[in-house]
C-alpha cells in the first residue's frame, strides 16, 4: 500500500511538474503572439509610413517633371531663335572668310551647333508632348506621298553608305487617310533615319500597308525594316526610353540623343496607335508603326486641303490694322495686300492697336496673340467694350492655339488664322469681311510683293550702293544652294532661308525676304513637295537683281 501511494505521489508530482511547463509554455506563447502582434502592427505603420512617403515623392516628382516639361515647352521660341541667329551668321561668315584656319573654327560652330539645334528640337519636343502642349492636327492626307519623300530625304544619306532605300506602298493602300502629316512625317524620319544610321550595308526598307477598309476607317502599319546592328533581346524594351541607347553602341560613332524613338512612340500613341519593334541581333531591326481605326477619306479632300489658290477678287478702298509685335509678321501682311486697294496701318502691341483703331475706324482688325505687355485676347476683348469699334470684324492671328484657346477665340473674334499665314488665307479670310468685286483669273492680282514688280526707279539711293553687295553675297552663296536642292536636308534649308529672310530685309530687297519666309515655312512644315521648286527660285532671284541693278 505504501509503495503504491508513494508511486501516485510520484505520478501527481510529474504531472505537476508538466502541467507548470504547460503553463510556462502557454504564457510564453502568449507574450510571443502578443510580440509578434506588436511588430506587426508595427511593421504595417511602417510600410503605411513608407507608402505614403514614396506617394509623396511620386507625386512631387511628376509635379517637378510636369514643371520641367512645361517651362521647356514654353521657352521653344527662346532657345531656337539664338540658336539660329548662331548658326545664320556662321553660313554667312563662311561666305567671307577665307583663312583656312578660320573656315575649320566655322565648320566646328556649324557642325557643334547644328548638333545642339537638333537635340534642343527633340527634347523640346518630348517636352511639349509629356506637358500636354502638343496638339494633333487631324487633316486629310496622302500618308503615300510621305511615304515616297523619305526617298527623296534621304537617297543623299543611303547612296553615301552604298545602302539601297525601298519605299514599298502596297496597291491597296488608301488614297487618303484623316492624320497629322506633319508628326506621321516627324515619325517616319525619324526611324528611317536610325534605320540608315545603323546599316552599314544591305538595305532600308519602308514599307505600307493597310487592312481592309470597314466603316470608313482601316488600320494602317508602317515598318521600317533594315539590315543593321540589331538589337539584343534584353535591350528592345528599353530603347523607347528617353535618352536611352543600346548598350555598346558608339556615341561617338552613330550620335544621337537617344529621344528620336521616345518621341516618335509618343506621337504614335496621341494617334491612336503604337510602335513595336522585331530585331535580331546582328541581322536587322524592323519597326512597325501601327495606327488603328484611320478615317480614310477621299482624293477630292486632300486636293482641296492643298487648294492655296489666292481668290480672284479685287478690294473696295478701305483700311486693315495690323497689331502684332513682331515687325516682320507686319511686313508680310503689308506685302500681302500692297496691291489691293486697302490702307494698312500697323501696331506694335494691344495698347497702340486700341488707339489707332479709335483714330482710323478700320474696317478690319487683324490681331496677334502672343505680345508682350497687352496680349490680343485682352486688347480684343477692349475692342469689344467700346460702343464706336465693338462690330469691327476682327481675325485673331495665332501661332499654336490650343484647344481651350481655340474655344475662347471663336467666342471673342470673327474669325482665327493660325501661323504661318499665306496670302491666300488671308485674302480669303478678308473677303468675308471686306466689300469686294469678282475679277477674272487674269486680271487678278498675282505674286504680290514679287520682284517682277521692281525696277531701276524703285531703288533708293542708299539701295544702289549696297546691292551689288547682296549681289555677292548670292552669287558666294550659289554652291551651298545647290547642296540644298540635292540633299533636301530640312536643317540647313530652314538656317538658309533664315539667313535669305535676314539679308532681304537688311538690304531692302523685299523680294529674297518674302522668298525666305515662304522657305523657311516650307521646310518647318516638312512640306517636301513644293520644297524643291521653291529652292529653284533662288536662281531667277539673282537674275532679277542682276537685271535690277544693271548687271
Amino acid at each position: 500500500m505504501a509503495d503504491e501511494l508513494k508511486k501516485a505521489e510520484k505520478e501527481v508530482r510529474v504531472l505537476r511538474r508538466k502541467l507548470d511547463r504547460s503553463e510556462e509554455n502557454r504564457r510564453l506563447l502568449e507574450g510571443i503572439s502578443e510580440r509578434n502582434s506588436n511588430l506587426f502592427q508595427n511593421f504595417n505603420a511602417e510600410i503605411e509610413s513608407a507608402n505614403e512617403q514614396l506617394a509623396e515623392a511620386r507625386a512631387e516628382a511628376d509635379q517637378a517633371n510636369q514643371a520641367k516639361s512645361a517651362f521647356l515647352a514654353s521657352m521653344s521660341p527662346e532657345i531656337r531663335t539664338p540658336m539660329n541667329a548662331i548658326l545664320g551668321f556662321s553660313e554667312v561668315l563662311s561666305g567671307t572668310v577665307r583663312d583656312p584656319q578660320q573656315r575649320e573654327y566655322l565648320d566646328a560652330i556649324r557642325t557643334s551647333g547644328n548638333s545642339l539645334l537638333g537635340l534642343i528640337n527633340d527634347i523640346l519636343d518630348l517636352s511639349k508632348v509629356e506637358a500636354g502642349k502638343m496638339e494633333l492636327e487631324f487633316r486629310p492626307c496622302d500618308a503615300a506621298s510621305v511615304c515616297h519623300d523619305m526617298s527623296q530625304i534621304f537617297v543623299q544619306k543611303a547612296s553615301e553608305k552604298g545602302i539601297e532605300l525601298v519605299i514599298e506602298v502596297a496597291d491597296d493602300f488608301p488614297g487618303a487617310v484623316v492624320l497629322d502629316e506633319l508628326r506621321l512625317r516627324q515619325i517616319l524620319i525619324n526611324l528611317t533615319g536610325n534605320a540608315i544610321k545603323f546599316t552599314a550595308s544591305g538595305s532600308v526598307t519602308l514599307r505600307a500597308i493597310s487592312d481592309t477598309e470597314h466603316d470608313g476607317v482601316a488600320n494602317l502599319t508602317f515598318a521600317i525594316i533594315d539590315t543593321g546592328l540589331g538589337i539584343p533581346d534584353d535591350q528592345v524594351d528599353h530603347i523607347f526610353g528617353a535618352f536611352e541607347q543600346t548598350k555598346g553602341q558608339s556615341a561617338a560613332k552613330f550620335g544621337g540623343t537617344g529621344l528620336g524613338l521616345a518621341i516618335s512612340k509618343k506621337l504614335s500613341q496621341m494617334m491612336g496607335g503604337d510602335i513595336r519593334v522585331e530585331s535580331t541581333f546582328g541581322e536587322g531591326s524592323s519597326f512597325l508603326v501601327e495606327l488603328k481605326d484611320v478615317g480614310v477619306t477621299t482624293s477630292d479632300d486632300v486636293a482641296a486641303q492643298g487648294d492655296d489658290q489666292v481668290p480672284s477678287v479685287s478690294f473696295h478702298a478701305g483700311k486693315v490694322l495690323v497689331v502684332d509685335d513682331i515687325v516682320y509678321n507686319r511686313m508680310l501682311i503689308r506685302t500681302y495686300l500692297n496691291e489691293y486697294d486697302l490702307e494698312v496701318i500697323e501696331a506694335s502691341d494691344g495698347n497702340e492697336g486700341l488707339e489707332l483703331a479709335q483714330q482710323h475706324k478700320p474696317d478690319v482688325i487683324l490681331m496677334d496673340v502672343a505680345m508682350p505687355e497687352v496680349g490680343g485676347l485682352e486688347a480684343t476683348n477692349w475692342l469689344r467694350d467700346d460702343e464706336n469699334l465693338k462690330d469691327t470684324p476682327i481675325i485673331v492671328i495665332t501661332a499654336a492655339a490650343m484647344k481651350e484657346e481655340e474655344e475662347i477665340l471663336r467666342q471673342i473674334s470673327d474669325s482665327y488664322l493660325k501661323k504661318p499665314v499665306s496670302k491666300a488665307q488671308l485674302v480669303t479670310e478678308l473677303v468675308r469681311f471686306l466689300p469686294h468685286d469678282e475679277v477674272e483669273p487674269d486680271q487678278a492680282i498675282t505674286a504680290v510683293g514679287s520682284d517682277r514688280h521692281w525696277s531701276s526707279d524703285d531703288l533708293s539711293e542708299e539701295q544702289r550702293t549696297e546691292l551689288p553687295e547682296l549681289q555677292k553675297l548670292l552669287a558666294d552663296s550659289v554652291s551651298t544652294w545647290q547642296e540644298l536642292a540635292e540633299t533636301l536636308t530640312i536643317n540647313d534649308i530652314e538656317i538658309f532661308a533664315s539667313r535669305m529672310q535676314g539679308e532681304g530685309h537688311r538690304f531692302g530687297f523685299m523680294p529674297l525676304e518674302i522668298w525666305g519666309e515662304r522657305l523657311a515655312t516650307q521646310a518647318t512644315l516638312f512640306d517636301m513637295g513644293s520644297l524643291p521648286g521653291t529652292l529653284a527660285e533662288f536662281e531667277d532671284l539673282r537674275q532679277d537683281l542682276d537685271s535690277l541693278i544693271g548687271v
